[in-house]
């Protein structure tokens, strides 16, 4: 528990620390007023009983001379003393329960948000070493799990504790021998218990982690695969093999249900003998007088201290079953953000303009860093400012990586890229902001147009003259006027009411929206008919000489009317040109111009 009690520690911020001191202030005090008042019945039976015990009382024996009361007018006074405690101490308590459940809740939302913050803030590198269910189970699942269990798990832990060490203090204060024994008796119960469902709590949070990842990731697959699913007839498959997962969670689940609920059982069990136990020795003893002030003493401590360890067994348990999801987001929480810390200098002194040229001086990348399998080897080539340039090549050339390089998603391993002799190393963020990119495979928000081509822009901050500007470029006014809501039309999830042209046009219209002076179309067109590809190239054709573009393409249509071709094969440059120069000299080009087509794919 002290290693969990530590990386908890270490995810929250500085405000939140401080939020927890407090909460444990509040608590601690709501402990002593949880004694005083399991006390007060105590002195008040006793007093009921024989009136002159008052006096051992200390400060009520003092309060009770000076004012004379006596008799039933002190019986009276103090029964109204105590219920005026018990009323303000609950309301203490209220305010207390308030403040942690909201301290647990906040908690969820700030994590959930540090988390999407720190994922969306990775490079794009770290981003694709990890499945997107993580991302989802962590952000919503997972957070919720570490608060809920663990958080809430050590503020019940410590709030029970130490409500059960008050209580033991005053029993044995009251009678030592019987509460010796009683408290000996149940903390042993309390120690098989512990022993007996700690491992196996651990271990069903491990599973239940685990599990919480896998049904998320079949969900996502089974949805996002659905025309292949109706075509194929494959929906039994995947609804077998979710069914499998969400049985083991089910599972899990119950487990840890009964497992939670069994500890309360015991605990009553075990009640009787505690009473007992008082009884015997308070006969024993020859103190049958004091009997009645014992056992209402214990019948109250008994009543409030069996809840007790009840929830410090299941707080235990909650701490134990959300470590599994605790290890898997600290690091997340604590880790300093890759991206914004390399996004370098920002300074307007020394600001990238993009007003001469682009150059790729020896770059080199390879995705497992081996020197030896490197997808892009000692690029170096210059761009300049408003060419178009199109990538070409057999699939695997290294095309698209070229294309992420460019675009600072991955960082080369070997040489530099430099923006009018600046390397954007130095100056992502300003390198970025000057780019566009249309990619083969558009996302899209299940929402308006409107807010899809001018996506991550609250409303009131969307330019209409500049988003009128993009969507002119991008030839999309016919469809807007055919849309039942214009710009406002919702257009579905993955733009499903849309046209695979008019996506593509609306890809190109995000890009133009934000006035890009690089304009990146990787294979843009390549899933697109004949007729539908040359209308969006006729978007695209239009663009020439307003923006520098750099092409990806497969299809000689695309690239034909580019300033300059670059032609690749295995990540290195063989040659480049204008098309009729490189169809002249260069014999894998003239191959695959003489077949009809350029060969490819996206991903490389």
């Amino acid at each position: 528990m002290l290693l969990t009690a530590k990386l908890c520690w270490m995810t929250l911020d500085d405000t939140t620390r401080a939020s927890a001191v407090v909460l444990l202030i509040l608590v601690i005090v709501g402990t002593v007023l949880e004694g005083a008042g399991i006390a007060s019945v105590f002195v008040l039976i006793s007093v009921i009983g024989d009136p002159a015990t008052i006096s051992k009382f200390g400060i009520l024996g003092q309060i009770a001379d000076r004012y004379a009361l006596e008799g039933n007018l002190l019986i009276t006074t103090l029964s109204i003393g105590i219920a005026a405690f018990i009323i303000f101490k609950n309301s203490y308590l209220y305010i207390v329960i308030c403040y942690r459940v909201s301290f647990v809740n906040d908690g969820i939302a700030r994590d959930g948000k540090r988390l999407l913050s720190r994922y969306l803030d990775q490079t794009y590198e770290q981003f694709i070493q990890r499945n997107s269910a993580d991302y989802i189970r962590n952000t919503f699942i997972s957070v919720r799990s570490v608060h809920a269990g663990i958080f809430t798990g050590f503020i019940e832990f410590i709030t029970e504790s130490l409500v059960a060490i008050t209580i033991l203090i005053i029993t044995l204060v009251a009678e030592p021998v019987a509460a010796s024994i009683a408290f000996a008796f149940v903390g042993t119960v309390f120690l098989v218990i512990y022993q007996f469902l700690g491992r196996r709590m651990t271990r069903l949070g491990e599973e239940r982690h685990f599990l919480e990842k896998e049904v998320l990731q079949n969900l996502n697959q089974s949805l996002n695969n659905f025309r292949d699913i109706q075509l194929y007839y494959l929906g039994q498959h995947f609804i077998r093999t979710f069914a499998e997962l969400i049985s083991s969670y089910t599972q899990n689940y119950r487990s840890y249900g009964i497992l939670t609920q069994t500890p309360r059982l015991v605990f009553e069990s075990v009640l009787p003998i505690g009473i007992v136990t008082v009884v015997v020795v308070a006969v024993l003893s020859n103190d049958k007088g004091n009997i009645l002030p014992l056992l209402a003493l214990f019948a109250v401590s008994a009543m409030r201290i069996l809840p007790s360890f009840n929830r410090i067994v299941m707080s235990v348990n909650g701490i134990k079953s959300g470590f599994a999801a605790l290890n898997e987001i600290a690091p997340d929480l604590s880790v300093k953000s890759a991206r914004s810390t390399n996004l370098g200098n920002n300074g307007a002194a020394n600001s990238i303009k993009f007003d001469d040229v682009i150059e790729l001086e020896g770059v080199g990348y390879g995705y497992d860093k081996s020197l030896t399998k490197r997808v892009v080897k000692n690029i170096s080539v210059k761009i300049r400012c408003g060419q178009s340039v199109g990538l070409v090549g057999v699939s695997g050339a290294g095309k698209s990586t070229v294309a992420d390089l460019l675009l600072g998603l991955l960082r080369p391993d070997a040489g530099r890229i430099l923006i009018d002799g600046k390397d954007i190393t130095d100056h992502m963020r300003e390198w970025q902001h000057l780019l566009g990119v249309v990619p083969q495979s558009i996302n899209f928000l299940d929402d308006t147009l409107r807010r899809n081509v001018a996506i991550g822009i609250d409303d009131a901050d969307i330019n209409e003259a500049d988003l009128e500007e993009a969507l002119s470029k991008a030839q999309l006014q016919e469809t807007i006027k055919n849309l039942p809501d214009g710009l406002d039309t919702n257009i579905g999830e993955r733009g499903v009411k849309l046209s695979g042209g008019q996506r593509q046009r609306v890809g190109i219209a995000r890009a133009l929206y934000r006035k890009p002076k690089v304009l990146i179309l990787d294979e843009a067109t390549s899933a697109l008919d004949l007729e539908t590809e040359w209308e969006v190239n006729q978007s695209i054709k239009n663009l020439h000489g307003q923006v520098t573009l750099i092409v990806i393409a497969h299809r000689l249509s695309t690239v034909r009317d580019c300033s300059k071709l670059i032609y690749l094969d295995g990540g290195v440059i063989i040659d480049e040109g204008t098309y009729d120069e490189l169809y002249q000299r260069c014999a894998p080009f003239t191959r695959l111009v003489d077949r009809g087509e350029f060969s490819g794919e996206n991903n490389e």
